[in-house]
């Protein structure tokens, strides 16, 4: 990997190790918060994988894509049932930021996201940070 390419990958791991920090530190009060920044961490650090194999991705925010488009070393990294974990995950890209049709009324995110979610968010966030942060360090 060229130096650019890794002071990159290194900038978009930095960036998703202070996102997981800020989802960890709002699991209790501001779980909405919380799960929004285990995705925000989990999309950064797969990012910086694709930058340690292979180009750019293609802009996006999904979780799924990201790693179902994945180069093969970055896609080996988690086994297939990991995968129904990142598209838990995936959600909270959007849902915990824009008020939503609950029932027969309009709710804010931070009115239905519980510290249980945002705890199992930002696990699952770990979980995809870890091996990101690998691929990296074998660069």
């Amino acid at each position: 990997m060229t130096s650019s390419k890794m002071e990159e990958a290194r900038a978009w791991l930095r960036q998703a190790d202070v996102d997981l920090k800020l989802a960890e530190e709002s699991m209790t009060e501001r779980s909405a918060v919380a799960c929004y920044f285990a995705q925000q961490a989990a999309e950064k650090a797969l990012k910086s994988a694709w930058i340690c194999f292979a180009k750019r991705p293609k802009p996006t925010h999904d979780l799924v894509k990201l790693v179902s488009s994945a180069p093969k070393r970055v896609r080996a990294a988690w086994k297939v049932e990991m995968y129904e974990h990142i598209a838990l995950l995936a959600r909270y890209e959007a849902d915990t930021r824009y008020p939503t049709v609950r029932g027969k009324a309009y709710s804010a995110p931070a009115d239905h996201f519980t510290p249980t979610q945002a705890k199992e968010a930002v696990q699952i966030a770990k979980r995809i940070v870890g091996p990101c942060r690998a691929f990296l360090r074998g660069n």
